[in-house]
């Protein structure tokens, strides 16, 4: 796959959105994506190879690129909340803003699938296949689509376009990967998207 084209799947997108919030997503309120850590023993490097990761894909989803984003602070993504017992990170945006509820969607499966994409990664890139390696990939990735409960009613088709997607965005950052992926098996203990009524 040419990585510079990977097609944005925007009706699969859709269909994620709608089986995530059967309710819909409001106009007014918030949607919270939260990552909640274990509260001990947390590798700091680590730990900032997770946010960096968060705020790299998080630009490179912005409209305007990734050059854009870096150079506009008020655009980048904030952690809103740190709340302790087990740490959970809420990075949140109005429920409004489509174009960030998506990137925030995005990123939260890209956390939650990780762990389980490099374990086939790993075994496969031994063997310094390419095509294998990326078979592989998107082999781990569809079987998590599948076990994810709230995605399982996915059809075939757009179960692709959002495998293919994803790698898109593992592939432009596979030299943090590794790092990330240790970090989320090691720490991370569940990642959530939701929708609150709270108002900024």
């Amino acid at each position: 796959m040419d990585m510079q084209h990977a097609p944005f799947p925007e009706s699969a997108l859709e269909e994620v959105e709608n089986l995530l919030f059967p309710s819909g997503i409001p106009a007014e309120g918030l949607l919270e994506l939260v990552i909640i850590l274990e509260d001990y023993d947390l590798s700091v490097r680590g730990f900032s190879e997770l946010l960096g990761f968060v705020d790299r894909t998080y630009g490179r989803l912005s409209p305007r690129g990734i050059r854009s984003y870096a150079q506009k602070e008020d655009e980048q993504v904030k952690i809103s909340e740190v709340r302790s017992g087990s740490y959970e990170l809420i990075i949140e945006t109005l429920a409004n803003n489509t174009e960030a509820v998506t990137s925030l969607v995005l990123i939260s499966l890209l956390v939650k699938y990780l762990p389980g994409a490099l374990e086939s990664m790993a075994a496969s890139y031994k063997d310094f296949e390419e095509a294998r390696y990326t078979r592989e990939k998107r082999k781990q990735l569809r079987k998590q689509i599948e076990e994810d409960e709230k995605l399982q009613s996915l059809d075939k088709n757009k179960q692709n376009q959002l495998v293919n997607y994803l790698d898109y965005l593992y592939e432009r950052d596979r030299k943090h990967l590794k790092n990330v992926g240790r970090f989320s098996k090691q720490s991370v203990i569940d990642v959530l998207i939701r929708i609150t009524n709270k108002i900024r």
